[in-house]
């Protein structure tokens, strides 16, 4: 028999850049919190596409005709300052409008590692953002992964590069 320990970890990167493509403020490797609905997502993305339920795949334990959910597609930010929970289903405070869809999708070369990268343009999401959060949808959907750090002050003119990595790490 094998046993193994997977660990699953998400480290965020952002940076915010002026209209005059100045890097104004960034951070690196900031540690995020994956929720107890990420964690769910996980697990029943193993099972099967989005397109099957719980009940068409034979799974018992879910709700009857639970659906696999999308993968992840989506970042979204606000300006809650409250420490993630696993609990979270939601940010704390949402900008309106402020999930935007990733722009690359990268499976690192181990296969253990990937890399998400997405861009909230000029007039998205401005504000003072100090959370964000991994989604399935641009809508609703489920709430992955949710990380809060110091506030960065996005102008109307400023755009905000993210970068989330999602590491799987035997143990």
């Amino acid at each position: 028999m094998f046993n193994a320990t997977l660990n699953y970890e998400g480290l965020v990167s952002m940076k915010l850049v002026g209209p005059d493509g100045r890097v104004k403020q960034s951070f690196e490797q900031k540690h995020n919190l994956v929720t107890a609905a990420g964690l769910r997502h996980s697990l029943k993305r193993m099972l099967g596409d989005s397109t099957a339920t719980l009940t068409s795949l034979n799974v018992t334990g879910g709700t009857e005709n639970e659906a696999v959910d999308a993968p992840i597609g989506y970042v979204g930010i606000g300006q809650g300052s409250t420490a993630p929970s696993s609990n979270d289903t939601a940010l704390q405070t949402p900008f309106s409008n402020s999930r935007v869809a990733f722009s690359n999708i990268t499976l690192d070369s181990t296969g253990t590692s990937v890399v998400y990268k997405a861009t909230f343009a000029p007039g998205v999401g401005t504000g003072p953002v100090q959370e964000a959060g991994l989604f399935t949808a641009e809508t609703g959907g489920v709430m992955t992964n949710r990380v809060v750090f110091a506030v960065i002050n996005k102008g109307e003119q400023d755009s905000l590069e993210c970068q989330w990595r999602l590491n799987v790490v035997n143990n």
